[in-house]
């Protein structure tokens, strides 16, 4: 995660706008990176959108060099564990890309449409005026058409998501926990350990960069002083 939000938070930079903050926040329960990249708001329709596509092009560019290390290494074992590690990393990539859940392809579909909040106001339309609307046989406009075919799709998506999450965890992720704790797949143990040693080299690159954005704003605060205390000014 920490490269997906870096490549969004270069991409800002490219296009010459400000990142307010970045640092870890809690996404559903879990810890992840962020940037903040409002600034964009003030820029195009294009770049925001290029903006957007920069974390899950940065997560094709991981998946194709680790498909690429897992094609030229001799098949082994951990052969198959990268071309596992890249298939997770291309899902990463087409999860964000799904404008039905609030992630990257959600802002690029927006900008495409030119219609700010629309999963908010796609689901007030669907809690307060799409039954109304129906009955009373009155002709949709092209906005309250989009919101009740978003509003609609997303309820469906968002339950697949959730009975394939609960299957993978029955069929999957429960073995492989077994698997670990009963020492049956000690490749697997190998894997996870050096998962979690780039997932805290990663974190401790985060924390880096958040105290240098600290050290910039604390220098750029010194100089904005020394300018409005400067008598010559």
């Amino acid at each position: 995660m920490f490269w997906h939000e870096a490549g969004h938070g270069l991409a800002c930079k490219y296009f010459g706008r400000k990142i307010h903050k970045a640092g870890l926040m809690f996404y559903y329960g879990m810890p992840t990176f962020f940037v903040d990249v409002s600034d964009m708001w003030m820029s195009g329709r294009t770049p925001r959108i290029m903006v957007s596509l920069a974390g899950p092009i940065v997560n094709v560019i991981i998946g194709g060099i680790i498909s690429i290390l897992a094609f030229v290494l001799p098949p082994s074992d951990y052969t198959k564990a990268l071309f596992q590690a890249a298939y997770i990393t291309y899902l990463i990539a087409l999860l964000n890309l799904n404008p039905l859940l609030e992630l990257d392809g959600y802002y690029c579909l927006m900008d495409l449409l030119e219609m700010p909040q629309l999963r908010r106001k796609s689901f007030d339309f669907l809690k307060t005026q799409l039954v109304p609307k129906l009955r009373s046989g009155t002709r949709f406009n092209r906005e309250e058409i989009i919101y009740s075919i978003y509003s609609v799709l997303s309820i469906v998506v968002t339950v697949l998501i959730l009975a394939f999450v609960l299957y993978i965890w029955e069929n999957e992720l429960s073995l492989m926990i077994h698997d670990i704790f009963t020492g049956q797949d000690i490749r697997v143990v190998i894997l996870l350990g050096g998962l979690t040693v780039l997932a805290e080299s990663s974190l401790l690159i985060g924390f880096g960069a958040l105290f240098i954005l600290y050290l910039y704003r604390v220098h750029d605060r010194m100089l904005k002083s020394g300018e409005q205390c400067d008598p010559k000014n």
